[in-house]
């Protein structure tokens, strides 16, 4: 289990921007780097084209994987958005859904994004076995 997550500032806006560009729409993408260091954000389609579902596009998240495989890294995350999930002033993240949950099958860190107050917000949880706990997600300044 990955305890804590480290992503620049720039990949952090980058998955934010990604999130945002899809909603009202969810938005998806895959996390690599060793470790517990993200070095490459990798946004995926969501093929469902839903608010409140997602599947990546099978083809692009093959793309995605050899990219992974050909780059030496590994895949330590995967991000979603709950852009139909607006609780304003509770000011977190929102969890993992219940078919979040049921449909994990990659033992990394999940990041989900959510809105409050029309900000986007980001928490880290580990999926494992029908339950959830949260990873610390820490950002640094740069690239």
């Amino acid at each position: 289990m990955i305890e804590r997550l480290v992503l620049s500032q720039a990949q952090w806006e980058s998955m934010q921007a990604h999130v945002d560009s899809c909603a009202p729409l969810e938005g998806c993408g895959l996390l690599a780097g060793t470790a517990e260091s993200v070095y490459e954000v990798l946004p995926v389609t969501n093929r469902e084209h839903s608010p409140i579902r997602f599947r990546m596009d099978a083809a692009e998240q093959l793309r995605a994987f050899r990219t992974i495989d050909e780059l030496g890294l590994e895949l330590l995350g995967i991000f979603h958005s709950h852009p139909a999930d607006e609780r304003s002033g509770s000011g977190q993240a929102s969890g993992p859904s219940a078919t979040d949950v049921e449909e994990a099958a990659y033992a990394v860190v999940h990041v989900i994004w959510s809105r409050h107050g029309g900000r986007w917000r980001a928490g880290g949880f580990w999926i494992e076995e029908g339950r959830f706990s949260s990873v610390s997600l820490r950002i640094t300044p740069g690239e």
